[in-house]
């Protein structure tokens, strides 16, 4: 029968989004770009996907690959420029990279849909407006395109499109958002933005006749200009013709009766017109120059309108307000009660889908926060989603209703999984067989960071291993042969006898009273008293609770007195024989750092000491390999930093590589010198993994 297990309520964030691409185009290919527009125009969310020109080198010009990562695409799309190199910019960003021709059913970047399918004009009378048709470039860029294909699918579905008669046409339909490749972000918004500025002015941006670049510049600002929250009006002009389209200004007004949160009304740019032709073209458009500095602002309450007459500047970067972080997509939060082996969520879409196609789902929730952004471990939890920006993605068709089942692994599962793809084979060293019951339970290890704890644990600890190297040093030296050294530490190692001390010596070694009553109320200590026989000459403990009126040797039974001090009887600590045995194999340091880790986060699990084989036949040991708050780590931890030698750094954080993790561990009860952690940290720079150092009485203290 499989059991269940009962999580709780929790909540979930599901976003709705399109796959978006980056369209890739030899330099200078007028012929490339109209190719991407019209594929853009086709897609839901088309007017955010970038067109890159990219040169016979991978590495894209400082701006375009500012673009490229600002955008936050999901895949590169190959139109007209060298396979080889655009081959080269997939393997350097990870991003799949499809043929133009395969776009709509290979890859990550298939899972889109047509505007049309998630915002229906069917009856609209004023069907958007795309470029004439052979229409100059700037139309394309400003309205959007379509090839015979998506023509005929838009007539097929009753979604008609329209190309105007005259140039104007498709100038002024960009002021009413009447475009098509205004319409692909209907049902789109930001679900997430870092960095952006408040409320900026409107960009009125002009073309001359040679307009590549200017129309690429254009189209590249826009696609990350924001979407929804913050999002202000951008239109592209040709300069030559505006002296020929009536009421112009007046169409360029309706844009600019905004809040008065920014100044000035409009940023008025161009590539390649003049200072003066720029002036001309702002005459016509009845704008005066700005007289005030530059600001943006969001102030609550909102202010009055801007009234005319509008301002302008021509002396800014228009890319100002479009450099910040974003994640696109149409948010809804629900709440499920989750639960192991299997959470079931049924939800519905707030974009409202009117046709068929394919989209991306993000899921987010504190259920997940725990896990490892690994691919590996997203499909333990849905098969074959994926991580992105820190949520679960699955890609899926896009329809009204979803009913997901999710499978949420713990933290045990999820370390073993991660740490099998790393190794041909593991098993838990003798430390990590003593470790793993104390790690797994959790009780007690937060009390290893208070004052004294670590050292009376330390000063209980019998010292079997230092007495048995004193043994070892004397047969060797009668001449015991060496293959019999393990035997005779195995049979000697269990006959010794606990240690056993009063409180005043424990605290000499460091130790406190508190301490000591700590670990007697966690079970791993225990109160008694001694009994000195002068008989057989055996020194016992005898726990209170066995205690009598009248003392006697548990050896030879002979009644003895109980160990007084000043007529009072001395009380004695003694651990419990599994606390000891941990003490003597070194398990208190690492089960110390683990308890630092746990302070910091939950979300942890540890394996406390493994043996690793790796493919190649090397073998390693590593102290700690586990997941913390959704960081794969594994590490050393010492006595003292002192064992910390180039050598011994070279062989941790090699191990650490070789594991995969992200984060390595360099720990000991004592400071690490400030030489030894750089020397540590760039042998972590070097192997693509972070280092965090825990030591002293900052690992004490949970520093």
């Amino acid at each position: 029968m499989v059991s269940h297990e009962y999580l709780g309520p929790s909540s979930f964030t599901l976003t709705w989004a399109p796959a978006r691409a980056a369209y890739l185009i030899a330099p200078e290919s007028e012929a490339g770009m109209r190719l991407a527009i019209r594929e853009a125009s086709s897609r839901w969310g088309g007017l955010t996907e970038p067109i890159l020109p990219l040169a016979e080198s991978a590495d894209l010009e400082p701006w375009w690959n500012q673009v490229l990562e600002l955008s936050n695409v999901d895949g590169l799309v190959l139109v007209d420029a060298d396979r080889g190199t655009a081959e080269q910019l997939s393997e350097r960003t990870g991003m799949q990279l499809a043929d133009l021709a395969h776009i709509d059913r290979d890859g990550l970047t298939s899972f889109s849909i047509s505007p049309a399918s998630v915002y229906s004009w069917r009856d609209d009378p004023n069907p958007p407006v795309i470029a004439q048709l052979d229409g100059d470039l700037w139309q394309l860029v400003a309205a959007g395109d379509l090839d015979d294909e998506h023509l005929a699918d838009h007539r097929k579905t009753g979604h008609p499109v329209r190309r105007p008669s005259t140039d104007d046409g498709v100038g002024r339909a960009q002021f009413g958002d009447g475009t098509l490749i205004q319409r692909t972000l209907l049902g789109l918004d930001e679900s997430a933005a870092f960095g952006r500025v408040g409320a900026a002015p409107a960009v009125v941006w002009l073309c001359g006749e040679e307009a590549f670049e200017e129309c690429l510049y254009y189209w590249n600002v826009r696609a990350l200009a924001p979407v929804g929250w913050g999002a202000f009006p951008m239109v592209l002009l040709p300069a030559h013709a505006l002296s020929q389209w009536l009421v112009l200004a007046q169409s360029v007004r309706g844009l600019l009766i905004r809040p008065d949160e920014f100044s000035p009304d409009v940023h008025l740019t161009s590539l390649s017109l003049s200072d003066q032709e720029l002036a001309n073209a702002a005459t016509l458009l009845e704008l005066v120059p700005s007289t005030e500095p530059p600001r943006f602002s969001r102030p609550w309450p909102p202010p009055d309108l801007r009234t005319a007459p509008f301002t302008y500047l021509t002396d800014v970067d228009v890319r100002q307000p479009v450099v910040f972080e974003r994640q696109y997509g149409s948010s809804t939060q629900i709440e499920t009660v989750a639960a192991r082996p299997m959470t079931t969520m049924r939800v519905n879409s707030p974009v409202t889908f009117t046709g068929h196609g394919r989209t991306l789902l993000r899921m987010a929730s504190p259920l997940l926060d725990g896990l490892p952004r690994r691919d590996q471990v997203a499909g333990l939890v849905i098969r074959g989603a994926h991580w992105k920006d820190q949520a679960l993605r699955v890609a899926t068709e896009a329809q009204h209703q979803y009913l997901w089942e999710l499978t949420v692994p713990t933290l045990r599962e999820v370390t073993e999984l991660l740490l099998k793809q790393g190794v041909s084979a593991y098993v838990l060293s003798d430390k990590g067989r003593l470790g793993t019951p104390l790690c797994e339970r959790g009780q007690g290890l937060q009390h290893l960071r208070a004052p004294g704890v670590i050292a009376s644990l330390s000063s209980l600890t019998t010292p079997r291993s230092k007495e048995l190297l004193k043994e070892l040093e004397r047969v060797r030296a009668n001449g015991m042969p060496p293959e019999a050294f393990e035997q005779l530490a195995n049979n000697w190692g269990q006959r010794s006898e606990r240690s056993f001390k009063n409180a005043r010596d424990v605290i000499g070694s460091g130790g406190s009273l508190e301490a000591l009553e700590t670990l007697v109320g966690l079970g791993w200590a225990q109160r008694g008293l001694e009994v000195r026989c002068p008989v057989c000459g055996v020194k016992s403990f005898v726990a209170l609770a066995d205690t009598v009126s009248t003392g006697q040797c548990p050896g030879c039974f002979s009644e003895q007195p109980y160990t007084a001090d000043n007529k009072q009887l001395d009380l004695k600590y003694r651990l419990s024989t599994f606390i000891d045995r941990c003490g003597d194999q070194g398990m208190m340091p690492p089960l110390l750092v683990i308890a630092a880790l746990r302070a910091k986060s939950e979300h942890l699990y540890v394996l406390p000491g493994v043996n690793l084989q790796f493919p190649d036949g090397y073998s390693a040991e590593t102290d700690i390999f586990g997941v913390h708050d959704g960081k794969v780590f594994a590490g050393e931890v010492k006595t003292q930093a002192v064992a910390f030698t180039q050598e011994q750094l070279e062989h941790d954080v090699d191990t650490s590589k070789r594991l995969g993790v992200d984060v390595h561990i360099m720990a000991s009860l004592d400071e690490i010198p400030a030489e030894t952690v750089a020397r540590a940290r760039e042998l972590c720079k070097r192997a693509g993994i972070q280092l965090r150092p825990m030591s002293g009485q900052a690992l004490l203290a949970g520093g």
